[in-house]
């Protein structure tokens, strides 16, 4: 389980390699299982867990430029985010940066190709891979009153919180952003996009708790608009816009929302 102090270090973590570049501070995800932040030839690793299956795990301070030869060094973070959530779901290699020295490294047992197709990631894999400068997915979704709502980003700092109904770890995170989204002036909108939910589910959830920010109905893993733009490798999923409607953040896991908050207060401090 990540906590307060690991946000707090991978926020400090943005912060010191932002200075060293002598930049704005720089896009960053946080996979629960990775954390990285984007550099100019790749992603920087700053935190990493191993699994029993990786042969040869990604370490911190490697710094990653492709996972099965699809390159993440031009990508932004909607699309780094589920390129290296391959590492955990199925790759077979990445290539790596070790101290100067390029490496490619091993995952899965080559005699285990069954192991590999059953830890695919979810949704569709039919995906545009967006480059570093390219802006937040623009999409029109409805509500539960079947009013379409175009998402459109600035001139606030923008949340657009993925979830749905059937996650527990989404629930907790409602109270929060409903105390977000009805302050008297909330500097930060947020969007809610339920996905492989519908009218129905959303109204029952709502009798228990009630939803005090826009949320839109984002469709199913497979066919719905947010997985063929998001692309959403699990939920909860945080981005994080700015206002120049720029992807700065994208946080995955039952901590994604307390992750991108805290990165919040280093990206746009008050």
């Amino acid at each position: 389980m990540r906590g307060t102090a690991a946000a707090l270090t991978f926020v400090c973590s943005l912060l010191l390699c932002s200075l060293a570049a002598n930049t704005a501070v720089r896009p960053a995800i946080d996979l629960g299982w990775l954390q990285a932040i984007q550099q100019d030839n790749g992603w920087l690793v700053i935190r990493s867990y191993h699994f029993p299956s990786s042969q040869e795990p990604v370490l911190p301070g490697d710094l990653i430029v492709a996972v099965d030869k699809q390159q993440v060094d031009s990508c932004n973070a909607i699309s780094a985010a589920r390129i290296l959530s391959r590492i955990q779901a199925g790759a077979g290699t990445a290539k790596v940066i070790r101290k100067g020295v390029v490496t490619t490294l091993h995952f899965l047992p080559q005699q285990e190709p069954l192991l590999k197709s059953f830890r695919q990631p979810r949704g569709s894999e039919k995906l545009p891979i967006y480059g570093k400068l390219a802006l937040a997915p623009t999409v029109a979704l409805p509500d539960v009153l079947g009013q379409i709502h175009t998402l459109r980003y600035g001139p606030k700092w923008t949340l657009v919180h993925i979830w749905s109904t059937g996650c527990p770890p989404c629930w907790r995170d409602v109270s929060a952003l409903n105390e977000i989204s009805t302050q008297p002036e909330p500097s930060l909108a947020v969007i809610g996009i339920a996905i492989n939910d519908n009218v129905e589910t959303i109204k029952a959830f709502s009798q228990r708790e009630p939803l005090g920010f826009v949320n839109l109905l984002g469709g199913d893993w497979n066919d719905g608009q947010i997985a063929h733009t998001f692309g959403p490798t699990e939920v909860p999923t945080d981005v994080l816009v700015d206002p120049s409607g720029h992807v700065v953040f994208v946080a995955v896991g039952s901590d994604a929302l307390r992750s991108t908050l805290e990165a919040l207060k280093e990206f746009s401090p008050r």
